[in-house]
């Protein structure tokens, strides 16, 4: 009996020895496939939920080839290539005469002046969560156009970040940024988000519609900054803000330009094709009050003419045109502008419709310091003009500046002359009132000449005058601060040459200058503080000519004493 129990445990014990490690391979092998499922799940799961993220890259567009560099992760810069990729931490400069493009993963299109450089700080493409895409601009201005909210899906933030301001623009949005100036022709449902982030002021938020724009120049940011309404200096457009060529060109499209069809429509071209024609003036069913029309818009390489009923407009070295055509008497005109290539074929057409109609807007009326058509001589050295408006002016244009604290349905306005702002002068000045109304139509003028005969220092007792440099008398000492101030651009040193009818002067200085003065011109974008300024030397601003230019600089600190001044030469061949 004690045998045979014997006899029968050792095979047991024999067959559970053999199958203990069949058992924990078993185990094992479960275990590392319940691993691999959970790996291959977790990727599953995270693509459908959003986890999955795709860092996507920028192409970059030249209008040109020259004074156009790329920083790639805070690298040296290096001059740019056409269609070169572009990712997160590399940035995009134009200097002097230099123009770009940068085309997001969607489609969004920022066009970026001269003089502008714009850091990719963000740009992530996601399956479900929102992909966003932040830029900063660290200087100039940029144009940006948003694609269609339905061309993309999914959700995305699009941030363009200022010294000023921080923009969430929308799809189907078309618009400028810049520090001092924002302003949208298209702008999707309730508009872009604007945070206004100026120093020392708590952040403000404001949105800007469609047609609407938001100075932030100096008078607007101190007025902000001591508590006024942002909304004070929100505005509708007025047409003459948009004949900027940087504005028309963007507009227009930059190097790549939309196709436009029919009376204005338009359709985004694949990303390796350019458009034959773009027109960015007039806008259909324009209402025209004048004599004339300013026909303009930008032409693609294969376009050799530009004819408009029958008239051929001169295509510009750029691809752009600009013409002006009398209007007949009737109140209807319709447009036909149509590009040809060199062997006469029709490329492209666009048709735009003009209504004509007299001017109903009354003129403005100068009361103070004397009436409209008078001379008055002061040796002061500011003086307030100011006057009546009719009541259904929206806007006063005195010379080439729009009030901003006129609003739609004032009845008075008035103006602050000063030479410490620098638009009086010593001798003759001519101010030219011109109201607005709600369709950017200009009145005719009114003038009253000025004859400043002030002497010796300029003092300032106006809060509106600017910078605490005004209200300091202006002092011809010998410089305080000698060698902080230089030229870096068109050409460092102290003279240029140029062909061009416009040159952007730009410069350093030390961070204790107040205020920079061009030939007794107090530059106006000026910040106190910032040790880089510019200047723009203009044929159409009479601030170049054909020959030698001198432009005197001078830095003054708060006192209004000289830190530093230069000389610097441009002639223009």
């Amino acid at each position: 009996m004690l045998s045979m129990r014997r006899h029968r445990r050792r095979p047991m014990n024999s067959f559970v020895a053999e199958e203990r490690p069949r058992v924990v391979v078993r185990i094992v092998m479960v275990v590392l496939a319940l691993l691999l499922v959970w790996f291959l799940g977790g990727k599953v799961i995270g693509f459908f939920t959003g986890s999955s993220e795709e860092r996507a890259a920028a192409r970059v567009g030249l209008t040109g080839q020259a004074n156009v560099e790329v920083s790639l992760q805070e690298s040296t810069p290096q001059r740019a290539e056409n269609d070169l990729k572009l990712y997160e931490g590399d940035a995009l400069m134009t200097r002097g005469g230099g123009e770009a493009t940068l085309t997001l993963f969607e489609n969004t299109r920022v066009h970026l002046d001269q003089n502008t450089e714009v850091l990719i700080e963000a740009s992530n493409r996601r399956v479900v969560d929102a992909s966003d895409i932040t830029l900063r601009v660290k200087q100039g201005r940029v144009w940006i156009t948003t694609p269609d909210r339905d061309s993309f899906s999914g959700a995305i933030t699009r941030s363009i970040i200022m010294d000023n301001f921080t923009a969430i623009v929308p799809g189907s949005s078309a618009g400028l940024l810049a520090n001092n100036l924002i302003l949208f022709t298209q702008a999707s449902g309730l508009g872009v988000d604007i945070t206004l982030t100026l120093p020392d002021t708590d952040e403000k938020k404001i949105m800007l519609g469609e047609g609407q724009s938001l100075t932030l120049d100096e008078n607007a940011r101190k007025q902000i900054a001591a508590g006024t309404d942002p909304y004070e200096f929100r505005d509708a457009i007025v047409r003459t803000s948009i004949v900027d060529p940087f504005i028309m060109t963007a507009m227009a499209g930059g190097n790549d330009l939309p196709v436009v069809t029919g009376s204005g429509a338009s359709s985004i071209a694949s990303d390796d094709s350019t458009a034959d024609l773009a027109v960015s003036s007039p806008l259909n069913d324009s209402i025209v009050t004048g004599e004339t029309v300013t026909i303009a818009g930008r032409v693609g390489p294969r376009v050799a003419t530009v004819n408009v009923n029958g008239y051929d407009i001169p295509v510009k070295v750029d691809r752009t045109f600009s013409q002006q055509l009398s209007l007949p008497a009737s109140t209807s005109m319709t447009l036909s502008i149509q590009a040809k290539g060199s062997d006469g074929l029709l490329l492209a057409e666009v048709t735009r419709v003009v209504q004509r109609r007299k001017a109903t807007l009354g003129v403005a009326t100068i009361t103070k310091p004397a009436g409209s058509g008078a001379t008055f001589t002061t040796s002061e050295g500011e003086i307030e003009i100011s006057g009546t408006a009719p009541a259904n002016t929206t806007g006063i244009m005195v010379n080439d500046y729009k009030l901003q604290l006129f609003k739609p349905g004032d009845t008075k306005w008035s103006y602050l002359a000063s030479i410490a702002l620098g638009n009086m002068k010593a001798g003759e000045n001519i101010y030219s009132i011109r109201t607005i109304d709600e369709t950017g139509a200009q009145s005719a003028a009114v003038s009253i000449k000025v004859v400043s005969q002030a002497e010796g220092t300029v003092t300032s007792s106006s809060s509106s005058a600017g910078s605490s440099v005004s209200s300091a008398p202006m002092l011809n000492n010998a410089p305080l601060t000698p060698g902080i101030l230089t030229v870096v651009a068109p050409t460092t040193g102290s003279s240029a040459e140029t062909s061009e009818n416009e040159v952007l002067i730009e410069g350093k200085t030390s961070v204790g200058t107040a205020a920079i003065y061009v030939n007794d011109y107090k530059l106006s974008l000026y910040v106190a503080g910032k040790d880089f300024w510019n200047y723009i030397a203009s044929e159409e601003f009479g601030t170049l000519k054909a020959g030698v230019n001198t432009y005197r600089v001078v830095a003054r600190n708060e006192k209004g004493e000289v830190l530093d001044a230069i000389e610097y030469t441009i002639t223009k061949k």
